[in-house]
């Protein structure tokens, strides 16, 4: 009789420590299914790697996020530059041209990882975090390759171990892995409809609409706004000449020269093939007196090579 009773004891044991364990992995479930609908719900690449970053860590109470991006070409980070965004602003985003380096199991990294932290493997994945204890790395895949890693870091020992299964976390990665695709080809997208082809500045379009908002702000703010049309003299000379494929070149060189020295202060716009309009809301009167001058000085002096001869604009 009392083996029977404490066969009984042990299963009600059993029986609590399960029921224990699948309330847990409910209420994983639902924290992973929100996190999730966060993630397909960004509009943009910026919003969507906040959520990565800033949404997991809270929604998993974790101690340390960080993100891996494939970004061999810089796509991502121009494409978070043209939508206002700074890369080095994401601290927790690594870019990176390779996955070699960061993390010795990130190279063959197929299936989420999950065990101990060690600090000569996994410190370039948490800068600025002391004392994790275990850590958990999971592939982003898409088509066959890994393009990046979530990497979870916490101060648990007992958080992240090899015994622990992964299926969550794979579905978390895969979903993310299509999220972070989804947003990379929107902002693609966008920028083509608002960029110029030719020269890579915003078009017409951009033009347009970005005047009305500036024009709203500094209605409500008591401001000014300052434009300069600029006129490209001798322009279509080259296009008539050699063609419009030929005439991109000095389109080009006048927009890497002018970028460099105003993009801090102005937003160029594309209206037509020789007229750039300059718009800037935030300059004062003296300065934009400067402007013409400014322009003449910074833009190339010596002729520019064309495919037959040398031509000066």
């Amino acid at each position: 009789m009392d083996d029977v009773t404490q066969e009984n004891e042990d299963l009600k044991k059993r029986l609590m420590e399960m029921t224990a364990e699948a309330a847990n992995n409910e209420s994983i479930l639902k924290r992973t299914q929100a996190r999730e609908l966060t993630l397909l719900r960004a509009d943009t690449l910026a919003q969507l790697l906040h959520a990565l970053v800033d949404g997991l860590r809270e929604s998993y109470a974790l101690d340390a996020v960080s993100v891996v991006l494939l970004d061999p070409q810089h796509e991502v980070r121009h494409l978070l530059l043209a939508g206002g965004d700074r890369p080095e602003e994401f601290k927790q985003i690594f870019f990176v041209d390779s996955l070699i380096g960061l993390a010795p199991q990130l190279a063959v990294l197929h299936k989420p990882w999950l065990g101990p932290f060690v600090g000569a493997d996994h410190h370039l994945l948490f800068p600025g975090t002391s004392n994790l204890k275990s850590t958990a790395l999971v592939p982003l895949p898409r088509k066959d390759r890994v393009t990046g890693a979530l990497c979870f870091g916490s101060r648990d020992p007992t958080r992240f171990t090899r015994h622990h299964g992964t299926d969550f976390l794979s579905h978390l990665g895969a979903v993310a892995a299509v999220c972070l695709e989804n947003a990379v080809n929107r902002a693609r997208l966008l920028r083509a409809g608002i960029t110029d082809f030719l020269t890579g500045w915003h078009n017409r379009r951009y033009l347009q609409q970005r005047l009305k908002e500036e024009l709203a702000r500094a209605q409500r703010r008591g401001g000014t706004i300052a434009c300069l049309m600029i006129d490209i003299d001798r322009f279509k000379s080259v296009n008539d000449g050699y063609g419009h494929l030929a005439g991109t070149m000095p389109s080009r060189k006048l927009r890497t020269a002018w970028s460099l020295k105003f993009a801090a202060w102005t937003q160029p716009r594309v209206l037509a093939a020789m007229n750039w309009p300059f718009c800037c809301p935030k300059q004062r009167r003296p300065r934009r007196r400067r402007w013409p001058s400014a322009f003449a000085t910074s833009s190339p002096q010596r002729p520019l090579p064309s495919r037959h001869r040398s031509t000066a604009i």
